[in-house]
């Protein structure tokens, strides 16, 4: 009797349950990866990066090299040619080039953004406290009508620049550093 090829595929009786639970895992995970590529297979390139901005843009072009290129450097490899002077490892190292200044870019403009983001914070802040505090539970905390960091109306904390606090309550400084600020009031 002719000897039959085995199954590409052990029957998932013969495994013990968890390998065979780890073979589906990967046999769907791998239909997935193959779902993915022939998507993108037939998606036109300018469709892929036409809605992204310009960082991301240059990353998805970035990867699609280096890994076209580690690929062709790993077919040499497997084939036996020399590799050590091969153009495509200057190739992967101009592309390592502009993935660190894509690297850098990114990480300027996330620091910018956080910036921006920090200065968004401080000036409502610095609205806030100056049109005369905030309300509600956090405000009564101080109430007894002093100068921040005072006893009763007295003299109170020194205010920004070495100047008295003027006695009065934080509503009444605040108001002054906004006259001061923006000369309002003819203060």
């Amino acid at each position: 009797m002719p000897a039959t090829a085995p199954p590409a595929t052990a029957p998932s009786s013969l495994l013990p349950a968890e390998v065979a639970s780890a073979v589906a895992n990967f046999e769907r995970g791998l239909g997935d990866i193959e779902e993915r590529v022939r998507r993108l297979q037939r998606a036109p390139w300018a469709e892929l990066c036409g809605g992204l901005p310009p960082l991301e843009s240059a990353r998805l072009h970035l990867m699609v090299a280096y890994t076209i290129n580690t690929l062709f450097y790993m077919y040499l490899k497997t084939q036996g040619i020399p590799s050590a002077n091969h153009p495509v490892l200057a190739e992967l190292e101009r592309i390592k080039g502009y993935i660190r200044k894509v690297r850098a870019a990114s990480q300027e403009a996330e620091a910018s953004q956080r910036q921006a983001s920090l200065n968004a914070s401080a000036a409502k802040r610095f609205i806030v406290h100056a049109l005369g505090g905030p309300s509600g539970p956090d405000a009564s905390a101080g109430a007894g009508g002093g100068a921040p960091g005072g006893g009763e109306g007295g003299g109170g904390a020194a205010a920004p620049g070495g100047e008295s606090g003027g006695g009065g309550s934080d509503g009444e400084y605040s108001r002054s550093v906004v006259e001061r600020l923006f000369g309002e009031g003819g203060g």
